[in-house]
């Protein structure tokens, strides 16, 4: 036991803190330190030495390798006995090492990383206390990839188990984060950069061969925008839901359509509606072929829409009540009656862009409702920042028809204004976001320099560029590969 305790300490070596090693030294070190520690069975993992736990003797920040095999033996032991509840240490012991790992140190045992948050993902479905083991994932993925820009099979994972588990607010730190890389194989003939290097950006790290991922298909990452969008909608985040709803929408796809599509377009319809008020514009880049398959199915939706954009609420009701069976099937009948609130909101937005005030009774008459029961639903969509307004009362009397409901055109004024801090701390947030997209932007367009379809593409245009030295005809365009191809086979 003595010799595997001095095997677990062995790195990172004492000398480095007096002289830190060079990417090419640590990177070589460290796959000699894994290939030791995969020798040892897992059993030996979870005994004790000297009465003491082995994990006890390590430290979760400087020994993160030794201590994530440690803790996914004890994980895995807990698995293979019959269910018991969790030692408290073990939760503490998780919850240090998820926040506080060397994430440097667990690019090299992507396999062991993701294992533990998989043991994660099925203590919160065996002790059915969710919560803090969601919390964990989220911590560790966040951790692993701040940027969260790399998709990975955990991600699925994650927001299957917020929406199963009803913690929606846990899947935000993830969902909110915009997927731009998948990973991916190596490039033959290109050599890449030691693990341990300063990589701009995530997917440099999280590739096939790191096991930080399982395969991933097209088919996971329509399901991860799907149940993102249902997550959003849950939340009443809807502009997040429609581009997550859109993102199912034009998934590479061989002119087939899935299911996954068909829920997405149906849904997508209800949420433009919430935002436009109207059948939204087919994004750029959805596939026509597959598209036309999905809208003959769809005609109660499309119908349903139109008749809100005639501005006839009965109608709209009536429509709602008729396709009441076909919308709980489909799981949109919550949509649809949010569709039915948003048409008056609406009509008291427009009031807005009119009146800078009305009289609470004025407004009442309009929606047909009393003033008590419009004043109450006024005053919600103030708080909830829906509407820029105030209700001011006369103070000669309390009677809430008397109210006026003031309108404000900006946000310079009126409840939903903003101070100079907060738009400044706006603006700092959204320069943030767009110099990480910059970065991811520029491994884009470096990874697809490296494609042998962009390769054959620019041979094939520097030749056509010599002719047109000569007045031949030069082709400008890359259309990049057939329509019918599937552009994220290499996922499956």
């Amino acid at each position: 036991m003595a010799n595997l305790v001095a095997t677990l300490l062995s790195f990172p070596p004492d000398h480095y803190t007096v002289a830190p090693p060079s990417k090419v030294i640590y990177d070589r070190d460290v796959r000699e330190y894994v290939k030791q520690l995969d020798k040892i069975s897992a059993s030996s993992f979870v005994k004790a030495v000297d009465g003491q736990e082995l994990i006890d003797l390590l430290d979760p920040i400087r020994n993160s390798i030794a201590y994530l095999y440690t803790i996914v033996s004890e994980l895995q032991s807990i698995a293979s006995s019959k269910p018991k509840p969790l030692p408290d240490d073990l939760w503490t012991r998780l919850s240090i090492f998820c926040t506080s790992f060397d994430p440097i140190q667990i690019r090299y045992v992507g396999n062991e990383f993701r294992r533990l948050l998989e043991h994660l993902e099925r203590l919160a479905r065996v002790y059915n206390s969710p919560r803090v083991p969601v919390q964990l994932m989220c911590a560790g993925m966040l951790r692993m990839d701040p940027s969260g820009a790399t998709f990975t099979s955990t991600h699925l994972l994650y927001v299957q188990l917020c929406l199963e588990a009803r913690t929606l607010e846990e899947a935000l730190p993830i969902l909110d984060k915009p997927i731009v890389g998948f990973p991916s194989q190596a490039i033959k003939g290109i050599e890449e950069q030691p693990l341990c290097a300063d990589h701009q950006v995530s997917s440099a790290y999280i590739t096939l061969n790191s096991g930080l991922s399982s395969a991933v298909s097209a088919e996971d990452v329509q399901e991860y925008y799907l149940l993102g969008a249902i997550t959003y909608i849950g939340l009443r985040q809807w502009r997040k839901a429609l581009t997550f709803l859109e993102h199912v929408l034009v998934a590479p796809t061989q002119n087939t359509a899935t299911g996954l599509m068909l829920e997405a377009y149906r849904k997508w319809l209800l949420v433009a509606l919430l935002i436009e008020g109207k059948s939204p514009s087919f994004p750029r880049g959805v596939n026509q072929e597959a598209l036309r398959k999905i809208k003959p199915t769809s005609k109660a939706y499309e119908a349903f829409a139109d008749i809100y954009k005639s501005g006839n609420l009965l109608r709209l009701q009536a429509e709602a009540d008729a396709g009441q069976g076909l919308w709980q099937d489909d799981g949109n009948i919550g949509l649809v009656r949010q569709v039915i609130r948003h048409f008056t909101e609406s009509q008291v937005i427009n009031l807005s862009k009119t009146y800078v005030a009305l009289p609470m009774l004025d407004i009442a008459q309009h929606l047909g409702e009393t003033p008590a029961v419009t004043a109450q639903y006024l005053g919600f969509l103030a708080t909830s920042g829906q509407l820029n307004a105030s209700l001011e009362r006369n103070s000669a009397t309390s009677d809430t028809s008397s109210q006026i409901l003031r309108f404000y055109s900006d946000r310079s004024s009126g409840p939903l204004a903003q101070s100079e801090q907060q738009l400044h701390a706006a603006l700092v947030e959204q320069k943030q976001r767009i110099l990480e997209l910059a970065h991811q932007l520029k491994d884009g367009n470096r990874r697809l320099s490296l494609n042998k379809d962009y390769l054959e593409y620019a041979k094939t245009r520097r030749d056509r560029k010599e002719q047109a030295r000569d007045g031949g005809a030069m082709d400008l365009d890359w259309a990049g590969p057939g329509e019918d191809e599937d552009m994220m086979g290499d996922l499956r």
